[in-house]
C-alpha cells in the first residue's frame, strides 16, 4: 500500500476514537485553582517586613565576620523562631563553609527584597563592596 494510502486508512480508523469515549481530550486543569490571583497574597506574604534581631549599626568592623567561620545549621529548624532567625537558619546551610560576612550579606539582600525594610539596610549593603581590604569584595576578588 502506498505512503499516502496508509496514512488515510490510518487517519481513518483513529480519528473517530480520539475525541470520543474515554480518551476524550479534556479541558486542562489548573495547576492553582484560582489562577495567578490566588498566589498573589502568598508572593506578598513572603515579601513582608523581615522582624526580628537589628542588623548591625552602620559603622560595623567587617574584618572580625570575615574571619569568623559559620557555625553548623541546626537541624530540625527549632520552633518559635523570628522571620530573621529563620532567615538565618536557611542561609546558614546554604551558607556552610563560608564566614560570618557572607551570611550578613545574604541577611542584608534578603531585607532588600522585602516591600519594607530597616532604614540601615541600604546603607550597610553599600559598605560591603568599596573597602577593598576588609569588605566583602575581597571574598569575590580572584587570587593572584
Amino acid at each position: 500500500m502506498p505512503l499516502r494510502a496508509c496514512q488515510l486508512q490510518f487517519r481513518a480508523e483513529y480519528s473517530g476514537k480520539l475525541h470520543t469515549g474515554p480518551n476524550r481530550v479534556r479541558k486542562p486543569t489548573q495547576t492553582f485553582p484560582g489562577g495567578i490571583a490566588s498566589l498573589v497574597p502568598q508572593y506578598q506574604k513572603r515579601r513582608a517586613l523581615l522582624t526580628g534581631p537589628d542588623l548591625p549599626p552602620l559603622d560595623v568592623d567587617f574584618q572580625p565576620l570575615k574571619d569568623m567561620p559559620l557555625p553548623s545549621q541546626e537541624l530540625p529548624r527549632p520552633d518559635g523562631l523570628s522571620r530573621v532567625a529563620k532567615k538565618r537558619h536557611m542561609l546558614l546551610g546554604e551558607l556552610q563553609g563560608h564566614c560570618e560576612l557572607t551570611l550578613l550579606h545574604g541577611l542584608l539582600v534578603s531585607h532588600l527584597h522585602k516591600h519594607t525594610y530597616p532604614d540601615t539596610a541600604p546603607h550597610c549593603s553599600c559598605g560591603f563592596w568599596p573597602r577593598k581590604k576588609t569588605g566583602f569584595y575581597t571574598i569575590f576578588q580572584p587570587a593572584g
